[in-house]
């Protein structure tokens, strides 16, 4: 960091006395070494006694930015989220709709219908920051709200507040968080900047990677107590349902697994149809998949290929010596790859684009223990706000989830090595591929089962087939260069992703 400065600062009422400021809302331009700039968040409130000071320190010490003199008294300057007093002032600002406005712009609150219609009293409202290390701040209203606070703060309507608003209030899909309302910054001549978004907590027993971990540690356990004879039993159909797998197969993998996999990919298939049910709402009226439009993302898919390939061929001496064999073969199939995906723009695709989740995976949706749900419509963090607005087509999302599948085969096995010993892990790395095999198309099949008629699905097989393919094989290139980069270690599996689908095209 070379500078930080305070380039806003409205505050906000403190609503158990109105002559006080709650916390000032601080947006920080911060300045780094390059000279590129970023803008964080950061509310800003002062305790003044001395024994809170101590107690505060003590709870959260992360929460104490420093201590300053006062007019001759030591206090200290925190992070106001950190204070419970402010989120009680926070949560009730939305509830009543606040506005708040100096000469650099306005805070406006929006209520959400789901917040009209349950009135909480200022006296009734208690709250806790979530633990968890991540980019935004989440705090936790009456076990019965979720509101997440973006730090870093972009110009441009965040996704995640526009398609949850959307999907709550224009349309029938339940299996996604209820918009309960939002903070924005609005200065004039500008985008507004989303600060805060509030929506009902979903009780849940964790996510849908942690589940189907779950499912394939007890597959794992059933294929080293069966000890089948063949793992190539491999049969490929354009709809494939359980009954239609070998016997063994489905005894190994399991009914309970099957219905979950279905269940999800039939809550996916209503996401998608839900974001394609308006023609009128503003920025979610289906386009047609144009040429331009595919010959861009032939364009944008052929740059990632090459700049991630040849990031591998400059690691590839560095790798263990399995993975960079597997790396070798990606980096000569170069020319085939970037052919496979030159015909999503040679040929003609009859299907609209929508507006999509954008970075759907596994860790993305709830588990209830009944049904699942689907949250953090934000797109893919590393892209600009207004790009991860854009409308594609929903097969996107599908290759997301395939690709996470995938993931969870080989990652159940890397991530509790301790279960397995090194002639285990080699012969169960061939069931994960066989797992994988059955469980992407039990998906798939569902999934099209239920979007079957659906303007943004080709009638035509063949497009079909190419669309799913493209996407697919453009997701494990893009994790090629993320797991190069992250988990090097990981690396074999976006590799072999990359390898499968060649195989299968």
């Amino acid at each position: 960091i070379n500078s930080i400065k305070i380039h806003n600062y409205p505050s906000l009422p403190l609503y158990s006395n109105q002559d006080h400021v709650s916390a000032y809302l601080l947006c920080l331009e911060v300045e780094y070494m390059d000279a590129t700039r970023e803008n964080y968040f950061l509310p800003i409130g002062l305790l003044k006694d001395k024994q809170q000071i101590i107690n505060f320190s003590q709870i959260q010490p992360k929460a104490i930015i420093c201590k300053v003199i006062l007019e001759g008294t030591e206090v200290a300057l925190i992070d106001a989220l950190y204070d419970g007093n402010f989120r009680k002032d926070l949560f009730q600002a939305v509830q009543k709709g606040v506005q708040v406005s100096n000469e650099k712009g306005t805070i406006r609150c929006e209520t959400g219908n789901v917040l009209k219609e349950d009135n909480i009293a200022y006296e009734s409202i208690r709250s806790n920051v979530l633990n968890a290390e991540q980019s935004n701040t989440s705090i936790i209203y009456n076990d019965q709200y979720f509101l997440k606070i973006y730090r870093k703060l972009e110009y441009g309507l965040n996704p995640d507040l526009e398609v949850v608003r959307f999907l709550s209030e224009q349309t029938s899909f339940e299996n996604a968080p209820q918009y309960g309302g939002s903070l924005l910054f609005l200065a004039e001549g500008k985008r507004p900047i989303i600060i805060g978004l509030i929506q009902n907590k979903i009780i849940n027993r964790g996510d849908a990677w942690e589940t189907i971990l779950e499912d394939l540690s007890d597959y794992y356990q059933r294929v080293k107590e069966a000890i089948p004879t063949k793992n190539n039993e491999k049969i490929s159909k354009e709809r494939l349902y359980f009954m239609d797998a070998p016997a063994r197969i489905r005894a190994i993998i399991g009914r309970d697994t099957y219905k979950r996999v279905t269940l999800l990919a039939r809550r996916t298939a209503e996401m998608h149809i839900a974001l394609a049910s308006s023609q009128s709402a503003a920025g979610f009226a289906p386009v047609v998949f144009s040429p331009t439009d595919r010959t861009a993302l032939y364009e944008a898919q052929s740059n990632l290929v090459k700049d991630q390939l040849r990031a591998l061929q400059h690691h590839i001496n560095i790798l263990p010596k399995e993975i960079a064999a597997e790396a070798a073969r990606v980096i000569e199939a170069e020319e085939r790859i970037l052919s496979i995906l030159h015909e999503i723009a040679t040929q003609p695709i009859d299907s609209t684009q929508t507006r999509v989740h954008g970075d759907y995976h596994l860790g993305q949706v709830l588990d209830s223990g009944s049904d699942f749900y689907i949250i953090d419509f934000e797109g893919e963090p590393m892209r600009e706000i207004e790009a991860r607005r854009y409308k594609t087509s929903p097969f996107k999302d599908v290759a997301g989830m395939i690709r996470s599948f995938h993931y969870a085969a080989y990652g159940e096995l890397y991530l509790h090595t301790e279960k397995y010993n090194k002639l285990e892990l080699s012969e169960l790395e061939a069931w994960a591929a066989q797992w994988f095999h059955y469980i992407s198309r039990f998906f798939l099949t569902a999934y099209f089962d239920r979007v079957e008629g659906q303007a943004f699905v080709p009638k035509d097989r063949d497009q079909l087939s190419l669309l799913l393919r493209t996407f697919i094989l453009e997701k494990a290139i893009y994790e090629v260069g993320y797991e190069m980069n992250a988990r090097p270690d990981w690396l074999k599996i976006p590799l072999r992703g990359v390898l499968y689908e060649l195989r299968t095209a």
